[in-house]
């Protein structure tokens, strides 16, 4: 019974257009792959260097020297902009943020938050974080993060599917042309031997010959021979 929810999608063949469409999307995920294996790397790529840059730096939290009292707030020990105040330490030893997910202690939770920037959702938020437990600079690692996901990567997707479309397009404009060309060279042939035969022959042969130009046409171009070969039947009759 949950396949029936994919009974409207049969109606994709109703509609050329989106025919036309689906088709290009199918064509395209080859390609496509290539992109999507090209951001893996990137992922991989980047948070490998967040690992050996900012891992467990952000468990650091304020300990009043005294009596040991944890203090609430990140804290720096590598010159961040979140230092502790006088007759306390930073030590490294709090849960992370965003209840222990918000993390690059690992290459997994490393690659989840290149991805969670890479979406604009919360990067705000953990590019703080980083700033305050690490430098006010590595702002400029989270614009180049930006900028190689949101805008270089999502424009590859885009470079492609557009790419493919007007190859597609062009292919179909050819095909066409091909029909058009073998229907009027069996035209052509038939009217030249319908002068020596008599009555509706010539015709009957003109059918004939597109019949024969149809069978070597491609399934996408039929339509117009098709068409063409109905209009010269009914003048044979």
């Amino acid at each position: 019974r949950a396949l029936r929810v994919m009974r409207p999608l049969r109606a994709i063949t109703r509609f050329p257009p989106l025919r036309f469409l689906v088709n290009l999307v199918l064509q395209c995920l080859p390609m496509l792959s290539n992109v999507a294996a090209l951001m893996g790397l990137l992922f991989v790529l980047i948070g490998t260097v967040s690992v050996l840059s900012i891992k467990g730096m952000l468990r650091g939290q304020c300990y009043d020297i005294e009596n040991g009292w944890a203090i609430e707030g990140l804290c720096t020990q590598v010159g961040g902009l979140a230092v502790c105040d006088p007759g306390s330490t930073c030590l490294l030893l709090a849960n992370n943020p965003g209840r222990g997910l918000a993390n690059f202690d690992s290459l997994g939770a490393a690659v989840v938050q290149v991805f969670q920037i890479m979406t604009l959702e919360g990067w705000a938020g953990i590019m703080y974080s980083v700033q305050d437990v690490y430098s006010e600079w590595v702002m400029f690692f989270f614009v180049i993060v930006v900028f190689a996901g949101p805008i270089f990567t999502i424009q590859l997707f885009l470079v492609v599917i557009t790419s493919k479309f007007h190859g597609v397009k062009e292919q179909l404009k050819k095909d066409a042309l091909e029909s058009q060309q073998k229907i009027e060279e069996a035209l052509e042939q038939a009217q030249k031997e319908e002068g020596g035969q008599p009555g509706g022959a010539g015709k009957k042969g003109l059918a004939h010959r597109l019949t024969g130009a149809m069978a070597r046409l491609s399934p996408k171009t039929k339509e117009l021979a098709r068409v063409e070969l109905l209009r010269v039947q009914s003048r044979s009759k």
